[in-house]
């Protein structure tokens, strides 16, 4: 490569996720880009009397674009359109600037994080509108893998908590976010142990859990995760050794089965209760809904109880097939008799 770099394709891009994972999206058309970083001065002690002197302090930098306004997103367009950038303009997100150089290479000279601090929309009767884009930079800009908040390398990444998913419940959104640090944009490695319902991604530079699960034969159960996160300068290991258990929905339903055959319960996730003869094993059901399928020899009296010995919700008889509680949220026992 030549000693000098000759910049062309100036691009800003935001990292984001539409559904297929994080990737760097250009914003909008935009024509134009203008960083303006500004370092404050730091008066030193005045050792001739008639001269001031100073060293640099902190410095802070705003980015601000101005190109073509485009009306859609990702994944139907390739580019970010101001609307987006509007929609998230309370949430801090990582971006990156590139270049061409003369041979062709993509140079990332700056990655940072920032907040939207102003939008502008403009536009006449005989040309495409235009949108301005006005970015407040939080934190260091890292360019050429040195921060310049200081000077250093890379930030190598850590977490802010000790990594320990939540227990979730079957058919309930699941939800989990760990904070990380260090220097974005961090990137997901080696995963291990990740349920087929479950959703990982990095978003603004923190580890994010999602998805629901909804199967009770694959998704109650216990999970380990083990995570490998990577970013320039490294990459941390994130091992859950306590595991993470998803347990049925449902409301507790006590099933008593008096009667003289062997009953299977199912509910509304497929899950197939057998209570043995005469009180031969008597215990807990989870109710979905109002509704349980039961098979029996026979016809056998049931009854939806709020309490025993005999506050009775509704009751009736039944052969195999459905029986429903007329107000589920009362039913705490369900017996059955000859």
């Amino acid at each position: 490569m030549s000693d000098f770099v000759l910049g062309r394709n100036v691009t800003v891009l935001i990292l984001h996720d539409f559904g297929s994972g994080e990737t760097y999206y250009p914003i909008f058309c935009a024509k134009s880009m203008e960083l303006d970083v500004v370092f404050d001065e730091l008066e030193t002690v005045i050792d001739s009397g008639t001269d001031r002197d100073y060293e640099i302090g902190l410095q802070s930098a705003v980015l601000t674009l101005v190109g073509v306004t485009k009306t859609q997103d990702p994944t139907t367009v390739d580019k970010v359109s101001p609307f987006f950038l509007y929609s998230i303009r309370k949430n801090k997100k990582s971006y990156k600037i590139t270049f061409t150089d003369q041979d062709g290479n993509v140079v990332t000279p700056f990655t940072f994080d920032a907040i939207i601090r102003r939008l502008n929309f403009a536009g006449n009767a005989v040309s495409f509108s235009q949108s301005t884009v006005e970015m407040r930079i939080s934190g260091p800009l890292v360019t050429d893998g040195y921060a310049s908040g200081g000077g250093g390398s890379c930030v190598p990444l850590t977490a802010g908590a000790a990594f320990n998913p939540p227990d979730g419940v079957l058919n309930t959104p699941y939800s989990y976010t760990l904070l990380l640090t260090g220097t974005n944009p961090k990137t997901l490695g080696t995963i291990t142990g990740k349920p087929a319902w479950m959703t990982m991604s990095v978003a603004s530079g923190n580890l994010v859990l999602g998805g629901t699960p909804t199967t009770y034969s694959t998704d109650v159960t216990t999970f380990f995760l083990d995570v490998i996160i990577n970013n320039d300068c490294g990459s941390i290991h994130l091992i859950d050794e306590i595991g993470a258990t998803i347990t049925e929905d449902g409301r507790n339903v006590f099933v008593i089965n008096n009667s003289s055959v062997d009953i299977d319960i199912t509910n509304d996730n497929g899950h197939v209760y057998t209570f043995l003869a005469t009180n031969g094993s008597d215990g807990n059901i989870k109710m979905q809904s109002d509704t349980v399928t039961v098979s029996l020899s026979g016809t056998k009296t049931y009854e939806f109880l709020q309490s025993l010995p005999s506050t009775v919700v509704n009751s009736g008889t039944t052969g195999s097939g459905t029986i429903t509680t007329s107000d589920l949220s009362i039913t705490n026992y369900l017996r059955f008799s000859d």
